[in-house]
């Protein structure tokens, strides 16, 4: 047999056994997948953003009434308060987990409602239609 036959061999052997490790910590549940991570990620920072952008139209009215920067400051940090407690309570395990399990594979998506190629994507015109040219 050939040097470059063994090698080839070999490599493949070393593959072969690189996958059956994966496979053992997909068992072992100690195995993640990037989608997994992506969609909790950008699932946690949407809802960063989301109690963001909501506070000043949730401060505005009450701040309103306010005359002292102790009471401002009290209303204030009891509402950066109360947006930490329900990010905290989040639990990513459950509500991903969830989601990729509801998810039909055929669908191309990957997990964050995008689709996997870009040949599926639907493009449609913006703007008046073109008027017909005369020849």
């Amino acid at each position: 047999m050939s040097t470059q036959y063994e090698s080839a061999r070999a490599r493949k052997m070393h593959i072969e056994a690189e996958l059956a490790e994966i496979e053992l910590s997909k068992a072992r549940k100690e195995y993640v997948a990037v989608d997994d991570i992506l969609a909790t990620w950008s699932d946690i920072f949407g809802n960063v953003k989301a109690k963001l952008l909501s506070m000043p139209s949730a401060l505005a009215p009450i701040l309103r009434n306010q005359n002292t920067t102790a009471e401002i400051k009290e209303v204030i940090a009891k509402e950066i308060n109360q947006a930490l407690a329900e990010l905290a309570a989040y639990d990513p395990k459950t509500d991903i987990t969830q989601d990729r399990k509801n998810r039909d594979p055929e669908d191309g998506e990957d997990g964050l409602g995008r689709s996997g190629t870009a040949a599926t994507t639907k493009r449609r015109p913006v703007g008046r239609p073109r008027k017909a040219s005369v020849i």
